[in-house]
């Protein structure tokens, strides 16, 4: 703090001969003439008092106590404004508005022509909920210095206490009405109204005036960084990404080690699509200090995922583990692509390590969940979704939402366990109604069981409705069909499935099945033996082409009813 540090500076020069005291009469008292002090004078001294005994406080790192101390000087000595500004934004901190109160209204005894004390005060009475003095306190503020934002926004603030968003937007178009060459008056008016349109779309607040606004403060301070930046950001998320990059680039002619901006840059060059661009600029940003920027190869790792180049990807995740092993996220993305390229013992001796370094964390369990569901060893899977489950109850309940329900449920299901795969399923749908894939999961079981034909029906439509041409939601739909004896429409269904998704096992099975109760066994042997070069370990398809192949031999072939088809794949998060 400036003041405290130019007292303790002070100290060490020759020290000023004290002041002379006065007496109540206003006669110099003699040198040893105690004589007798005035309040005023009586209060000076006690605040001298207090305010050294907060700068012993403060030299032994007591801040509480210094500021206790510090707070006793603004009460006996008003005027000293800078310091008490400065114990009035700690007792906001501590939210003592009650104090902040209480030395506001003394300092503006002394200073009430102070646009800081009276927008303070505005906040103080805000905090109390004292509606209308904090209304008063901002208009008093405004009427010292209408160019000044804080004001208003206070005034603002006091609006939105009260839900009141139609006076919140009358302030803010009062503030925009008023003219002021200060470019922070204009970012953060915007600002406001940025997120007052967002909280209600039908006040019509134009987009167009909001850009206006950025764009003035831009005018003001067109060589300011933070003027720069904080427009930068708004033209990133506000659909004018090419603007963006210009002041982001901007920035960094003056200031090019502004890693956080090289950041954003790239992030914004990420939601262009341009990915390459991205990873270009971000390497560069770990190329001098890969150490403090951790998740910056995380970030990497993640678009050279998205780019398909596993091994790179990998590879900034190891970086990203070797710059900072007490993250959790470069762990779980590890796990994802020993996944994704079936490499699950590595899957799991990752997720050792990571359950080592944070135990009982519940996205630990819900990852081994996943590992064993694509190994399919559903029990395990099972277990380890369960784990997850109590895990999040007590430490992370919002992981426990519908896509882990999702994946909870299909690995119940895979184990035999139907009736709580359901129940899965629909705690998965309560939580997000629109979940379409859990909608054609669900279906498909019932399907599959060939019970609920009607309700199955409605929610895989329910789920083609979000996603008509997901190759996987007609395949179920083919196999309601199917139950339903339309053989027709099934076949048109898992037909339209396979042009979308091209080779699967699973819908290849189907056709087979139809083609096979349609009496045409050379063409379901045909769909058979596509489905098990496929995937050899395909329920139940081994069987079929054996059945079949001896009846076709047969002098007289007859026609074996199909066994239960194999469920959709549930994919990886």
């Amino acid at each position: 703090m400036l003041l405290v540090v130019l007292f303790v500076s002070s100290c060490t020069t020759t020290p000023a001969p004290p002041p002379k005291l006065v007496g109540t009469e206003g006669a110099v008292l003699a040198e040893g003439d105690i004589g007798v002090l005035s309040r005023e004078q009586e209060n000076l001294s006690k605040a001298l008092a207090h305010y050294v005994t907060g700068l012993i406080h403060r030299s032994h790192n007591n801040t509480a106590a210094a500021f206790e101390e510090w707070g006793q000087v603004v009460m006996l000595d008003p005027g000293r404004s800078e310091l008490g500004e400065i114990i009035v934004q700690e007792c906001f901190r501590r939210k003592d508005f009650k104090r902040a109160t209480a030395i506001l209204e003394k300092a503006i005894q002394e200073h009430p022509r102070s646009f800081t004390h009276w927008t303070l005060l505005a906040i103080a009475y805000r905090s109390e909920k004292e509606w209308e003095k904090a209304r008063e306190a901002a208009e008093r503020a405004i009427e010292l210095d209408p160019s000044k934002f804080p004001a208003y926004e206070a005034l603002y603030e006091v609006a939105i206490e009260l839900q009141d968003l139609k006076q919140a937007k009358k302030i803010l178009d009062r503030a925009f009405r008023q003219m002021s060459e200060d470019s922070q008056y204009w970012t953060r008016l915007a600002d406001l109204c940025l997120v007052l349109s967002g909280k209600e779309p039908s006040l019509g607040i134009e987009k167009e005036k909001i850009v206006g606004m950025y764009d003035k403060a831009l005018a003001l301070q067109p060589n300011d960084s933070g003027v720069l930046t904080r427009v930068a950001d708004f033209y990133a998320t506000n659909q004018n990404p090419q603007k963006a990059i210009q002041l982001y680039e901007q920035i960094l002619e003056k200031q090019p080690r502004a890693e956080q901006i090289r950041i954003k840059l790239a992030v914004t060059h990420m939601l262009e699509g341009d990915k390459k661009k991205a990873v270009e600029i971000l390497e560069k940003v770990v190329e001098h200090e890969p150490l403090r920027y951790d998740r910056v190869f995380t970030l990497i790792g993640d678009l050279y995922d998205e780019l398909k180049d596993d091994d790179r990807a990998l590879a900034n995740y190891r970086l990203s583990l070797n710059a900072n092993p007490n993250e959790i996220a470069p762990y779980l993305r590890i796990v994802l692509l020993e996944i994704k390229n079936k490499r699950t013992p590595e899957a799991l001796k990752q997720l050792a390590m990571a359950r080592e370094k944070f135990p009982d964390t519940p996205s630990i369990s819900y990852f081994f969940g996943l590992t064993y569901s694509d190994a399919r060893e559903y029990e395990r899977a099972v277990e380890s979704f369960e784990e997850a489950s109590r895990q999040a109850l007590i430490s992370n309940p919002d992981m426990l939402d519908g896509v882990f329900y999702f994946y909870y449920g299909a690995a119940m299901e895979r184990n035999g366990q139907f009736d709580k795969a359901v129940e899965q399923f629909n705690k998965a749908l309560e939580l997000n109604p629109d979940y379409a894939d859990a909608c054609n999961y669900l279906g498909f079981m019932y399907a599959d069981k060939n019970i609920k034909l009607d309700e199955a029906m409605q929610l895989i439509e329910r789920a083609l409705a979000f996603e008509p041409d997901n190759g996987a939601f007609l395949d179920s739909l083919g196999w309601v069909y199917y139950r339903q004896d339309e053989l027709d429409k099934a076949l048109l269904c898992l037909q339209r499935s396979v042009k979308i998704i091209g080779d699967d096992s699973v819908i290849f099975d189907h056709l087979g099945d139809v083609y096979l109760k349609m009496g045409n066994g050379r063409k379901a042997l045909e769909h058979y033996k596509r489905a098990f070069e496929l995937d050899p370990k395909i329920k139940g398809v081994g069987e079929k082409i054996e059945n079949l192949q001896r009846s076709l031999l047969s002098t007289k072939p007859t026609t074996p009813s199909a066994p239960t088809a194999s469920p959709p794949p549930a994919t990886a998060p």
